[in-house]
């Protein structure tokens, strides 16, 4: 699986994302900043509603394709209409709380940049 490596809802690293089962919506990251569940097979944000079930909310965040090619894991990045996880890609993150200074975060954009 492959997707944008900044959480659609506030720009969370991805990266740093635990994976969980998510049911009828196969694996999902849980955005380490605030816990959001995404589809890592569709891209939507996902929650569980009053008797346990899990829901979407909808496509937020953009998936890309992989395939297995001689050896090889190659990602197509996906182009289409813009969506949420887009406003994150370009930004520089949000400063971390407590006061310390977290490193450089490469942004989903700037891989973007590098390969256009």
């Amino acid at each position: 699986h492959a997707i944008d490596a900044t959480c659609y809802h506030m720009g969370g690293p991805l990266v740093n994302a635990e994976i969980e089962d998510c049911g009828p919506f196969g694996p999902c990251v849980v955005c380490p900043w605030h816990r959001y569940q995404i589809s890592l097979q569709s891209g939507d944000s996902l929650y569980q509603n009053m008797s346990g079930k899990v829901c979407s909310k909808g496509l937020k965040q953009r998936v890309h394709e992989v395939v297995r090619r001689d050896g090889k894991i190659l990602v197509r990045i996906a182009h289409s209409d813009k969506i949420e996880s887009d406003n994150y890609a370009f930004k520089t993150p949000p400063p971390s709380s407590g006061g310390l200074a977290a490193p450089p975060q490469r942004r989903s954009g700037e891989v973007l940049r590098a390969g256009a």
